[in-house]
């Protein structure tokens, strides 16, 4: 049996007789199978691929059936019993076919083979294989089924890889000399293809060896004037390099070989290196111990100079360096060292076995033999050693890797760009601008090469103009291009050209994102990217290329490891995206189409996990950094749920983040983001849900009167909804408690704790008892508060859940004048808040801690212990911040008359009262301290008050005094 593909669609038995596969439908089944033969195809995937969007109710009747009649059709002497060739796996088809039996996997099977002649040094073998490819196509692909959906998503990559074929040809007639049969394909590709600009690089090297120099300068005229007019580039640093060479009548251009690769002694670079003295030395002393030492990273890293400076403090007896940075992805290492060094391919052998011999080979990134070939000549002759450098290990046994890293902005890299600057603009420090340029390295990543290119424009633009321009990392170029390192943008799409197609559409996918994700996050935008056809890619394997490739950075955070981009990849990946075009017909961008897939698979698989785990019953500590880690990717899941009128989805996303946020301090995010899905215009069961976790957050940044309203939805919740009721009351009891109103806090109080109790959630009932802790404190009922808080100590399962119960039993101490007894319980809520390490959790265990000891009368600890945390405080946590200010001026006055730290309590009054936030600044567990020091600040709590900046920065000033952190370590655990 064969299957032609290549052309209107035919199926030929094995004696050479056209097989009948039925109607359009019945063949696109076939076709679909065929073009992915050996790998299971799911039903849903056929269907989507006969039926487009319209796929019918009983369509996996409707395929059983085309299979069943295929079956028969190719297989008409099958005996009963005997597999088929068409393979069921549970919900999808199998095609059982060898290569030589559909022309689409011939054709793609003599291409590898092409491709891999050209690398091993055989263009005639090349030529033939192309050849022999190319007859396999009788016409457009796909002809007589064009009309049925699957054909669209196959079309352009079998397009693709035909003008590869065609491309590989000319490449294999350029190799041998076969100029004039090379020309004429060559003129027809560029005028099909004028944005390739390999093939222009084809066409006027075949020009240039033909003699006819003038023709091959015209058509690098016409490559420039388009990619100039048309794209709005520059020529890509290949191109412009053979413009050099043309210009110059280079010998080795007009030879039929290609030029021969210098190996002259190690050059020496022109400008000392800054930031590198470890990572150089690193490198020295592993070429002791090692035989191959590959020294990787991005690039821009500074590679190639690491590698020159570790060479220049050796003996230089014996070391060849060999740069290939200029060399085509098919180059031959070996051969290449074999012309460095000035011997046949067949002599290499012997000369390197008359001496030792250290191997330099420079930027092999893209040479795609290198790892077999170095691994070779390493086995083949002993006293050989290799020094590589490219963007991700080689692979091999026994390799040794030093990674670059990249520079720090606020040290080595402010000084290289000051150096750098300093060279074009005499005299220049960078004083006047420091914070400019540090955020100029930032933006630039701390490469190298970036921050070079950045300080030689600095004699027509200043670092804050230059600051403006980024991150369009084209903007970021020299003015004298030398090579593919010209210029960033040039640097990093050459990067991205190395990549194989399911790898750059990953890489794309993840550079929508505005956060780094973590592994399971990653692999889902990776998935829904590559989904399946043509880029379909296994997510991890994909993302372990891009960082082998140095292109996505592992990053270890709180949360475990994330994988981020580099600012300037991300910014060339999002440009690329911008000007792709249309990913439809119906007009939608692709960079909009790729961040809709990425938003929605992130946001499926944080709801699935909410579905599996109740973040209110109990919130883990790896949960809670994981979403500070995520936050400025749930702002734009939320904004795409928001523009998809999805307001259920993303109500219930955010109530599952809502405790985290809490515990964060990050309640302003979630209620800017509540009021995005709140402006919905479609009311339904989520409304009331939304209002109310709104309504928590409302509480906590703009005050009871914002709240009130929302929390009022708990009478529209349905009566099963636990979380969001208790959630209602425990804020309706705080609330009331603040108003003076004791009884209805008492009310909503024990309401919270009974619908808790009743539904059996132990988190909730953990909130409940919190809640009323509040509202006995606002009464001044110190016994309950206590009481309460010993019930939710036992109800903890965790140090979140318990510091927060120990702060509330610490209080109601405070409350019954016994500070000795708070202590203990603040210092043991600090211990278990330090270990959390969340910013809200222990700046609210401090302050505790910090006003207990005042009260004690451990006044210098007090203060210290406070001044430590306001510097963990949210900006928009202000009532908890003028109350801490307010507790290191009252300890400070406390130990003696400071008129300074008098202002500072009268100047946080003022800035409570502007804000609404009440009538003084005094918290209310220091408030007798306040009456017996006599201090009264609301009379004069008048005129303009200072900004919270300066008030902080006079409260740190005042809690200077040394602090023993409240005894911190030698504290025992309250009972």
């Amino acid at each position: 049996m064969e299957v032609k593909l290549l052309g209107s669609m035919q199926v030929v038995a094995d004696d050479g007789s056209p097989v009948d596969c039925g109607g359009p439908k019945q063949r696109a089944v076939l076709a679909q199978l065929a073009l992915d033969p050996n790998h299971t195809v799911s039903v849903d995937r056929l269907a989507e691929g006969v039926w487009g969007e319209r796929v019918p109710p009983h369509y996996r009747q409707n395929l059983q059936v085309y299979v069943s009649t295929l079956r028969r059709a190719l297989e008409p002497d099958r005996p009963a019993g005997s597999p088929s060739r068409i393979v069921g796996h549970g919900e999808g088809y199998e095609l059982v076919a060898a290569v030589e039996e559909i022309d689409v996997s011939r054709f793609r099977g003599l291409l590898t083979e092409a491709a891999d002649a050209l690398t091993a040094g055989r263009p005639k073998a090349a030529a033939e294989h192309c050849a022999t490819a190319l007859d396999e196509w009788r016409g457009d692909p796909l002809a007589d089924l064009v009309g049925v959906p699957f054909a669209a998503e196959w079309l352009e990559p079998l397009h693709r890889d035909r003008l590869r074929g065609r491309e590989l040809r000319a490449e294999a007639n350029v190799a041998l000399a076969q100029h004039q049969a090379a020309l004429p394909e060559l003129e027809e590709l560029v005028e099909q293809h004028p944005d390739h600009e390999h093939l222009w690089e084809l066409l006027v090297t075949a020009l240039a060896r033909a003699g006819r120099q003038a023709d091959a300068l015209d058509a690098l005229r016409r490559a420039t004037r388009y990619l100039s007019q048309e794209l709005g580039l520059d020529p890509g640093p290949a191109l412009a390099e053979l413009a050099e060479r043309v210009l110059h009548q280079d010998p080795a251009l007009m030879g039929s070989r290609p030029p021969a690769i210098r190996a002259e002694p190690v050059p020496v670079p022109l400008s000392p290196s800054i930031g590198r003295e470890e990572v150089i030395t690193a490198t020295a002393d592993a070429l002791d111990s090692h035989r191959l030492v590959v020294v990787t990273g991005p690039g821009g890293v500074g590679k190639t100079r690491t590698a020159q400076e570790a060479l220049a403090r050796r003996d230089t007896d014996g070391v060849r360096w060999v740069s290939f940075a200029a060399e085509p992805g098919t180059a031959s290492v070996t051969d290449n060292v074999a012309r460095a060094l000035g011997v046949a391919p067949d002599s290499l052998g012997d000369r390197l076995d008359e001496e030792p011999t250290l191997l330099a080979l420079d930027n092999l990134e893209h040479v795609v033999n290198a790892p077999k070939e170095i691994r070779e000549l390493l086995e083949a002759h002993r006293t050989t050693r290799v020094l590589a450098t490219s963007r991700g290990p080689l692979g091999l046994p026994g390799e040794h890797v030093v990674p670059v890293p990249l520079l720090d902005p606020r040290t080595t890299a402010r000084q290289l760009f000051v150096e750098r600057a300093g060279a074009v603009v005499p005299g220049y420090t960078g004083a006047s601008d420091a914070d400019a340029v540090v955020q100029l390295c930032e933006l630039l990543d701390g490469l190298p090469l970036a921050i070079e290119l950045a300080a030689a424009r600095v004699a027509t633009l200043p670092p804050t103009e230059l600051l403006g321009r980024l991150p369009r990392p084209g903007d970021v170029s020299s003015a004298t291009p030398s090579g593919r390192q010209s210029s960033l943008t040039s640097l990093v799409r050459w990067s991205l050209d190395l990549l194989r197609p399911a790898e750059r559409v990953a890489l794309e996918a993840l550079s929508v994102l505005d956060g780094p994700p973590d592994r399971r996050t990653a692999s889902a935008v990776v998935a829904a990217a590559t989904g399946e056809g043509p880029t379909r890619a296994d997510p991890l394997l994909a993302i372990e290329a891009l960082v082998r490739h140095a292109l996505v950075q592992p990053l270890e955070s709180r949360s475990g490891r994330r994988f981020g981009l580099l600012h300037t990849v991300r910014a060339v990946c999002l440009t690329d995206l911008e000007t792709a075009g249309p990913a439809d017909p119906g007009g939608v961008t692709t960079a909009a189409a790729r961040r809709h897939a990425a938003l929605l698979a992130v946001a499926d698989l944080w709801l699935e996990e909410t579905e599996r785990v109740d973040f209110e019953e109990h919130v883990p500590e790896e949960f809670v950094a994981g979403v500070q880690d995520d936050l400025p990717i749930l702002r734009q899941v939320v904004e795409e749920l928001v523009g998809n009128r999805r307001p259920d989805r993303a109500t219930a996303l955010l109530g599952s983040r809502r405790r985290a946020l809490a515990l964060l301090g990050r309640q302003d995010v979630l209620l800017d983001l509540m009021r995005s899905v709140l402006a919905m215009p479609r009311p339904g069961p989520w409304l009331p849900r939304a209002q109310i976790v709104a309504g928590s957050a409302a509480y906590v940044v703009e005050g009871p009167q914002v709240a009130t309203p929302l929390l009022a939805a708990v009478d529209q919740l349905d009566p099963s909804d636990t979380v969001h009721r208790v959630l209602a009351h425990c804020f309706r009891a705080v609330i009331a408690s603040e108003c003076g109103d004791d009884d209805a806090a008492r009310a909503e109080g024990d309401l919270a704790i009974s619908v808790a109790t009743e539904a059996g959630h132990r988190g909730m009932r953990l909130r409940a008892h919190s809640a009323a802790a509040w509202a006995a404190t606002n009464r001044g009922d110190a016994a309950e508060v206590v009481r309460l808080g010993r019930i939710g100590l036992d109800l903890a399962v965790d140090d979140t859940e318990a510091m927060s119960t120990l702060v509330d039993i610490a209080r109601g101490h405070l409350m019954a004048d016994a500070p000795g007894q708070a202590v203990p319980f603040a210092q043991e809520a600090v211990r278990r808040s330090r270990r959390i390490g969340t910013g809200y959790v222990l700046c609210d265990a401090l302050q505790m801690l910090g006003f207990s000891l005042v009260r004690d009368g451990q006044l210098d600890d007090g203060r210290g212990v406070l001044a430590e945390s306001i510097r963990h405080f949210a900006p928009s946590d202000l009532g908890w911040q003028l109350e801490t200010i307010a507790g290191i001026a009252l300890a400070t006055v406390a130990g003696g008359p400071d008129v300074e730290a008098e202002r500072l309590l009268q100047d946080a009054t003022r800035a409570a009262v502007r804000g609404g936030l009440g009538d003084s600044a005094v918290p209310m567990e220091l408030e007798p301290l306040a009456a017996r020091l006599s201090v009264d600040p609301v009379g004069v709590a008048v005129g303009p008050a200072p900004s919270i900046a300066e008030l902080r920065d006079r409260a740190l000033a005042c809690g200077r005094a040394p602090a023993q952190d409240g005894g911190l370590v030698r504290a025992t655990s309250p009972t």
